[in-house]
């Protein structure tokens, strides 16, 4: 996981569709990164009557030389229902994360991983605050 969040390659083994949007305030900017994963391609564990799996979530801000400002790693544990997955395969699932930032030019990275046969998505942003 690590490597990938490090990496500017791109991957689509999961669809991920990424968007920013940003607020100004007395201390900054906060930057909001919302990343909406489909589950479609998602595999799952079967355990008793859930289907499970375990996302990893990462969303990490560089500067403009490459180097980490700031990031955040998110965890999700997935034992769902056939309901709840066949509604969630209609909708995707949401990673939200937020950040206090300044003006300036960032490249944003999301990394998620599920841990059921390794699956990863791995997308770049670049945002703009003026």
């Amino acid at each position: 996981m690590q490597q990938a969040i490090f990496s500017q390659e791109e991957l689509r083994e999961l669809p991920v569709d990424c968007k920013t949007q940003f607020f100004r305030g007395a201390n900054g900017v906060r930057l909001f990164v919302v990343a909406r994963l489909e589950t479609k391609e998602l595999k799952f564990r079967r355990a008793g009557d859930r289907n499970t799996d375990k996302l990893t979530a990462s969303m990490v801000i560089f500067d403009g030389n490459g180097n980490l400002i700031t990031g955040e790693q998110k965890t999700m544990d997935l034992r769902l229902t056939d309901a709840t997955l066949e509604r969630i395969n209609k909708t995707g699932i949401s990673i939200k994360s937020s950040f206090q930032l300044q003006p300036g030019n960032y490249p944003v990275r999301i990394v998620v991983r599920g841990s059921e046969g390794s699956q990863m998505a791995a997308t770049n942003l670049g945002v703009v605050i003026p």
